[in-house]
């Protein structure tokens, strides 16, 4: 509770609402119908409470002030992440700001689960000689290695080392496989208007979620992807393999993948335009008028910088890509 008030200059009966309200805690355990005696709990929230997740990231809000790693945060999930064009300098400063990570979590009665932490190295898009893999790479603390992983989940998206959203991709069409076989089981006995509806909510919301971030894989990628999307619709209307499918996506109001990824990206640059994102989102795009003062066609407060690439991979990249859909 200090930590809070102090943080968040939390005084008066707000200081001491919180206090009354994380002071009448008490626990106690049980094993095969014998109880233990109360006990006073002195750390922590009490767990499934209203208040608990936020007072929760409240207590860990300056996490990511306390080394120089890029910290993103999420409930309890915390992602640090450092880059460096040289490997054994790479693998040094990461050594050592785990360290202040670790430090900072014991100084606030936490603690860092050194079995189930682990790291992914990831390969630069323009130069990743000096990030070959037989290159020796190990992150530890207190003599404890991390484990190496090649893909690892966030928020239910699969990033993987490589960055380019295979595993993802393989994730999502894993689902629209079982939701396919579901409505091939029951198309016969219900409406298509159930099915329908059930398209959207066990298929669809799998295409639509984060897609700006996963929808820029390759077209190879997708591919086996919109196979599976599109037996889909076939499927619940009743029509046959080899049918056109431009027509099913207009009578279910649906959309191909990647206009749907090009909708989610207007969407996107539609809210940041007029500032209803939230302030993280500030600096990542910048109007054309606020780089230079030349008059050309595209310097108007309608049209964001897009950065000049002549490679595919760059061509890819998440801001490149959000900053053409902004040209409106």
């Amino acid at each position: 509770m200090t930590k809070i008030n102090h943080d968040f200059d939390i005084r008066g009966i707000p200081s001491q609402l919180f206090r009354s309200y994380l002071s009448s805690g008490k626990q106690f355990a049980e094993l095969e119908n014998v109880q233990s005696g109360l006990v006073d709990i002195s750390n922590g929230v009490h767990q499934g409470s209203v208040l608990g997740p936020l007072l929760f990231i409240m207590y860990i809000n300056d996490l990511p002030k306390s080394s120089a790693f890029y910290t993103v945060l999420y409930s309890d999930d915390t992602y640090p992440c450092l880059s460096h064009k040289s490997l054994d300098n790479l693998q040094r400063m990461v050594n050592v700001e785990l360290i202040k990570v670790d430090n900072w979590l014991r100084s606030n009665k936490l603690s860092l689960n050194y079995s189930k932490s682990t790291f992914m190295r990831t390969k630069c898009l323009k130069n990743n000689s000096n990030l070959s893999e037989t290159c020796s790479f190990q992150i530890k603390i207190n003599d404890s290695c991390f484990q190496r992983k090649t893909c690892a989940k966030y928020l239910e998206i699969l990033i993987d080392s490589s960055l380019d959203w295979s595993s993802h991709v393989q994730y999502i069409k894993s689902k629209l496989v079982r939701a396919s076989h579901l409505f091939y089981k029951i198309r016969n006995v219900v409406l298509v208007d159930v099915l329908k509806m059930l398209y959207f909510s066990l298929a669809h919301c799998h295409l639509k979620y984060c897609i700006v971030s996963w929808g820029l894989a390759t077209d190879s990628i997708l591919q086996t992807l919109e196979i599976v999307h599109n037996n889909i619709l076939r499927t619940i209307t009743y029509n046959v393999y080899r049918c056109h499918i431009t027509p099913l996506y207009k009578s279910l109001n649906s959309l191909k993948i990647h206009d749907i990824y090009k909708l989610e990206l207007a969407k996107l640059m539609h809210k940041f335009h007029y500032e209803m994102l939230p302030t993280s989102f500030k600096d990542l795009f910048h109007k054309t008028a606020e780089i230079h003062c030349h008059d050309t066609r595209y310097t108007t407060n309608q049209n964001y910088f897009i950065q000049q690439v002549s490679t595919n991979a760059g061509k890819k990249q998440f801001l490149i890509e959000e900053q053409h859909i902004g040209q409106v």
